[in-house]
């Protein structure tokens, strides 16, 4: 394989994500409107590429080009659009809260 500048093995592991999330909330009254909304996003994510114990590459090298190499390679791609939003409304008193959260470990 010589996609990379060389000859030798080229080995990739890629993943990706996309997430779209979104919470609204609304509440009316005459005295006292309260409203909220949360968007909480958890994603335990583990892109790997290895090779594997025991495993050969080359064992034998007659004719293998000296200037071989390997190439091991893992990416992870996340996209988030998220939104939280609230509407309340009263004559004397209105609340709206919102909130977006994010936990992201990766490995």
């Amino acid at each position: 394989m010589t996609g990379f500048g060389g000859s030798g093995i080229n080995l990739e592991a890629t993943s990706s994500d996309d997430f779209y999330l979104f919470a609204i909330g609304g509440s009316g009254a005459e005295t006292f409107a309260g409203a909220g909304s949360v968007v909480l996003n958890t994603m335990h994510s583990d892109t790997q590429a290895f090779i594997g114990a025991g495993a050969k590459v080359n064992a034998d090298n007659t004719g293998a080009d000296p200037n071989q190499s390997v190439r091991l390679r893992a990416d992870h791609g996340t996209q988030i659009t998220d939104g939280a939003g609230s509407i309340a409304d009263a004559d004397t008193v209105a609340l709206g809260l919102q909130r977006t959260f994010r936990i992201l470990p990766r490995a």
